[in-house]
């Protein structure tokens, strides 16, 4: 893989799809980022095929609703127009979006993660929130990032911060959302759980 060494920071960079005539790249699963790796969208356009139903991105580490191993130092960075695509219309029951959990609607979803970076590009049409850090992400920092959502799905947040994240700056956020763009959520655990 170009740019990897033993021990160091892995980068991929990513363009247009030579294969199709518009560019674009349909993904049938979402990427998996592992520990210290750098994802370069380049004037990409990555969009879920038709029917997907999983996240665009995700840290290696969430394989399942609820179970979660950390990763740290990942970075996905858009230029020159980058978009990420939950795609052109609803993969779930006409009358919401998401599947039961949630956990793979989300367009990106970070579990666990600490020193990361999400930046540059825009993210379009999700199919329900866009971006969530969950699990006790540490030490992120997520900006100039544009949304652009027609409503064509439901519960459209844009940033979500849940479950012990902290220490995270979000800034320069722009677009349009069907819901909250930016949402911190405080949930209640029950008496005798661990903070």
């Amino acid at each position: 893989m170009p740019g990897c060494a033993p021990g160091g920071t892995r980068r991929v960079v990513l363009g247009a799809n030579p294969a199709r005539k518009d560019g674009r790249w349909l993904i049938d699963r979402a990427i998996l980022l592992p520990d210290d790796f750098t994802l370069e969208l380049d004037g990409a356009w990555v969009e879920l095929a038709p029917g997907v139903r999983d996240n665009l991105i995700r840290n290696a580490g969430a394989v399942a609703t609820g179970s979660v191993t950390p990763n740290r130092g990942i970075r996905v960075l858009g230029r020159n127009g980058a978009t990420l695509c939950g795609g052109r219309c609803n993969h779930y029951a006409p009358n919401r979006s998401g599947d039961a959990t949630g956990w793979r609607t989300v367009g990106i979803l970070f579990a666990g993660v600490t020193d990361y970076e999400l930046a540059g590009f825009t993210m379009r049409e999700t199919q329900c929130w866009a971006i969530s850090q969950e699990n006790g992400c540490a030490r992120g920092h997520v900006h100039d990032i544009v949304f652009a959502d027609t409503n064509l799905n439901r519960n459209l947040d844009g940033i979500d911060v849940r479950k012990g994240c902290h220490d995270i700056v979000i800034e320069n956020i722009s677009g349009v959302t069907g819901d909250d763009t930016g949402a911190l959520t405080g949930l209640r655990r029950p008496k005798d759980a661990p903070r």
